[in-house]
């Protein structure tokens, strides 16, 4: 299962989107509702200030 999300400048998701796939839809919602509740570090600029990151895209492989 593939999702794509941003991380704030607090460390935060922003807008998660699970990308199509053979997983069964319980499995999206459980990535879904996890990935709020992971410890995210955001990025940071030149001056080393939190910024919104890039679009991650991230695979997840369940059991």
């Amino acid at each position: 299962m593939t999702v794509g999300f941003a991380i704030d400048p607090d460390g935060h998701v922003v807008s998660p989107r699970l990308f199509p796939s053979d997983a069964a839809p319980e499995c999206g919602r459980f990535v879904l509702d996890a990935l709020p509740r992971w410890q995210w570090r955001p990025a940071v600029d030149a001056a080393g200030a939190p910024v919104l990151s890039a679009r991650l895209v991230v695979y997840v492989q369940l059991p």
